[in-house]
């Protein structure tokens, strides 16, 4: 009987170090979806403020290529946003 406490005890230990391990991988994955929103961020700001601004459309009618990327930008910023 001894022994099979012993066992259960070292068992106990295992699953709360195992618990710990868990809660520190979760606060380091929140951690990095800060940081990657928050230069996502950054990003869609610098795109907004970039030169080619507000709908300007190329002699064909296309949109230029850096208001795409703004687009782009704003579908991260908004995926971010789920998390």
């Amino acid at each position: 009987m001894g022994l099979e406490l012993c066992r259960a005890k070292e068992a106990d230990a295992r699953v709360e170090e195992a618990w710990d391990m868990v809660a520190i991988a979760e606060d380091k994955a929140t951690e990095s979806m800060a940081e990657a929103k928050e230069q996502v961020e950054v990003l869609h700001w610098k795109l907004q403020n970039a030169h080619c601004r507000g709908g300007k459309r190329g002699l064909g009618g296309e949109e230029e290529p850096c208001l795409q990327v703004g687009k782009e930008s704003r579908g991260l910023l908004q995926e971010s946003e789920r998390f």
